[in-house]
């Protein structure tokens, strides 16, 4: 059967993830569930992606497609969902149409050509294989950095069966529409739809189940660009290490902000799948269309929702790399010259476009405040009560930041953000062997490109780092924004090291030095899934990123080995919450606890405390002065009368000392209320007169 036959590669490669899960994760029935509806999301877009990209493009060239025409679709679909208001039912409805009409319509191609199969030659096989192990294994359970930023909304979303951003916690801040930066969650949206199909709770699917699948995809697409953009004459081998070297090599420096702390996150975080794919894929389209390949505009345009809605910052990087990537790609003939000029126009109306829209961080001034109120109080021995990252924008402060600096009166960014970085660090060497085979007649014309496209990425990198102290000094409120830009820098980093590799290797051996790249990066990945750590932990200069979170995550995956696959959002909900009640949480973690926070009031975070500030004014900071004296455990006046204000009905405390710490401040304040369970305690309402009390009168 010629349809059957052109889905073969994609179920094969999707039957050897799955049974590498199930073996080495080790996997159960809802990595099952999961990998299949991954695979039926990403079935469409491989259905769909001949049109465009060819029927006779290689196996992991037409996985690159399938990725973004499924991606594109599902950014038109969450966009249609968010403008008309459509629920998870029609857009599983609208999947499934699409996919038989798809197969359909593929079936009749096939009839109509020339019999074709997609095979597996030994290069690309090993290659996927590699990229299998390596994902379940590192992947399994990631670090899963700011992924609990959205999982209140996308759980919210899931119980409402909706694709519309949620606004789920504004209601305790007596604010009734979500903060500006959640309503870029169009990504978000999709483990959302995961979870919904497969039947597993939206928690699990992100932070342990979809997990693998997603990163392989990412990683397998991001492989297939960077040697698009390295050139053919690199093979896949060293285009890997380039990806992976600063992890399992080179690695430097254990911060967020670098390239080996990124790419092991997890890629259902908006940042990183905007880094690693949707970044990366856009640049290859812009590539194949300036190349003349007219089609490629079709996906181009199709990822337009995406762009503006996964993660705000994608338009600045794509036009901070609209240089580096006209150096590389642009042919020196009218049309490519034509076609890399629209390119750049259209990134910039994009980036206006996002800014007008302002998904980005808003209030930046009621922020500052709000940090400046929190240090304050800092110094009169309270505890801060955010990310310690945020105050360093105050001049004088102690506090450690990975960022940024005070040098004098001018805030600076650190260098260590490029300099402690493997990737950016081994960019600027890359461009020095390049520039030595250019100065000794030893290259191609796409040596030379690489090596101009290599200039540019650095000399902007260091010239955002020159002017950071004239811009940071004037507005430090935008530092959260600025000490990321240099991520825009990654595909390029990453397309100049690959042939620089490759370059520094005798020909006759390049083969057999690719075969060792790979085993060693399976034996890597095999040894930190099986908590062993490498040689490279005795090796001076060279250092491995996965010797070094070994602990965490052998943690993590004890921590997920004690939660059922069957559990559900329901069975999270206390037993003594009420519909009718309001819950004051004193706790840090409050934001993970979706019922409580669902009829919380009150809840700690800088920017949606600024939200609510440039809303409600001064009610908001008599709100906040409450919440955090009780946080801190400090002296309070007129609690009673601020808590039947709120209609709080139950307060929770399940730090050490809580039940102690809520019968003093009973006791203080005649406050009425008895202990439910340990750090639970409910407040004694007058009962209202009945019938029966009014008969006795």
């Amino acid at each position: 059967m010629p349809l059957l036959r052109d889905l073969l590669p994609l179920l094969a490669i999707q039957s050897t993830l799955l049974i590498a899960t199930l073996v080495l994760g080790p996997g159960n029935l809802a990595d099952v569930r999961v990998q299949l509806t991954w695979t039926g999301f990403v079935a469409l877009g491989w259905l769909i992606a001949p049109s465009w990209v060819g029927s006779h493009s290689s196996l992991i060239r037409r996985h690159l497609a399938a990725m973004i025409s499924a991606v594109a679709l599902h950014g038109l679909l969450a966009f249609a969902a968010s403008l008309l208001g459509f629920g998870m039912n029609t857009y599983l409805a609208i999947w499934a149409v699409g996919l038989l009409s798809a197969g359909i319509c593929r079936r009749e191609h096939l009839g109509r050509a020339l019999p074709t199969a997609i095979g597996l030659p030994g290069g690309h096989g090993v290659l996927i294989l590699t990229l299998i192990v390596f994902s379940v294994c590192v992947y399994r359970t990631p670090r899963s950095n700011d992924i609990h930023q959205f999982l209140l909304q996308q759980q919210d979303m899931l119980e409402h069966a909706s694709l519309r951003v949620s606004s789920i916690g504004m209601s305790a801040m007596e604010v009734d529409q979500p903060m500006p930066r959640w309503r870029s969650h169009y990504w978000h949206s999709l483990p959302g739809m995961i979870a919904y199909t497969s039947g597993i709770a939206v928690d699990q699917v992100l932070l342990r189940y979809a997990t693998i699948p997603v990163a392989f995809s990412v990683l397998l697409c991001l492989a297939e660009v960077l040697r698009s953009l390295a050139g053919k004459r690199v093979s896949y081998p060293f285009v890997l290490i380039a990806m992976l070297g600063p992890i399992l090599l080179w690695y430097r420096n254990f911060n967020a902000f670098n390239y080996s702390f990124r790419i092991t996150n997890n890629l259902l975080l908006d940042k990183d799948i905007a880094l690693f794919f949707l970044i990366p894929s856009t640049l290859w389209l812009a590539q194949g269309w300036i190349h003349g390949k007219s089609r490629y505009c079709i996906p181009l345009l199709g990822l337009l929702p995406a762009l503006v809605r996964f993660h705000p910052l994608t338009a600045i990087y794509l036009l901070l790399l609209i240089a580096p990537l006209g150096i590389l790609v642009t042919p020196a003939d009218r049309t490519g010259i034509r076609r890399t000029a629209t390119l750049a126009l259209a990134t910039l109306l994009l980036c206006v476009a996002v800014v007008l829209i302002g998904d980005a961080q808003s209030n930046h001034e009621q922020i500052r405040q709000i940090i400046q109120i929190d240090y304050e109080a800092s110094l009169d021995r309270r505890p801060i009560h955010y990310w310690v990252g945020f105050y360093n924008t105050i001049p004088g402060t102690a506090l450690p930041c990975d960022t940024t600096e005070w040098v004098g009166d001018r805030f600076h960014l650190k260098h260590s953000l490029i300099t402690g970085c493997g990737l950016l660090a081994t960019m600027h060497l890359g461009v020095l062997v390049l520039g030595v085979r250019v100065l000794l007649g030893k290259c191609t014309g796409r040596t030379r490109r690489l090596l101009g496209s290599g200039l540019s990425t650095i000399g902007v990198l260091w010239g955002m780092w020159l002017v950071s102290g004239i811009f940071l000094t004037r507005y430090p409120h935008y530092a959260a924004g600025y000490e990321r830009l240099h991520w825009f820098a990654y595909p390029i980093a990453s397309t100049v090291v690959a042939p620089a590799i490759a370059s520094c290797m005798p020909r006759r051996g390049r083969r057999k030095i690719g075969t060792a790249l790979l085993v060693f990066i399976t034996v890597s990945a095999v040894a930190f899934r099986f908590e062993i750590a490498t040689p490279l932990k005795n090796i001076r200069g060279l250092n491995s990123l996965l010797d070094v979170e070994i602990a965490g995550m052998s943690q993590r995956r004890a921590n997920w080995q004690t939660i059922p696959s069957t559990r559900t959002l329901d069975d999270l909900r206390p037993h003594y919450l009420q519909p009718s009640d309001r819950a004051l949480l004193l706790a840090k973690e409050s934001t993970q606890h979706y019922w409580l926070m669902r009829q919380g009031v009150f809840w700690s975070d800088p920017y949606v405390e600024a939200f609510a500030w440039f809303h409600r004014g001064d009610n908001f900071r008599t709100d906040r002065r409450y919440f955090y004296d009780l946080l801190d455990r400090q002296n309070v006046s007129g609690l009673a009368e601020w808590i039947a204000k709120k209609d709080i009905t139950l307060i929770i405390d399940l730090r050490e000392g809580g039940d102690r710490f809520l019968d003093q401040l009973s006791r203080q304040h005649n406050l009425p209320m008895h202990r439910v369970e340990p750090g639970v305690w409910r407040i004694d309402r007058p009962r209202a007169p009945t019938s029966f009390d009014n008969a006795v009168k």
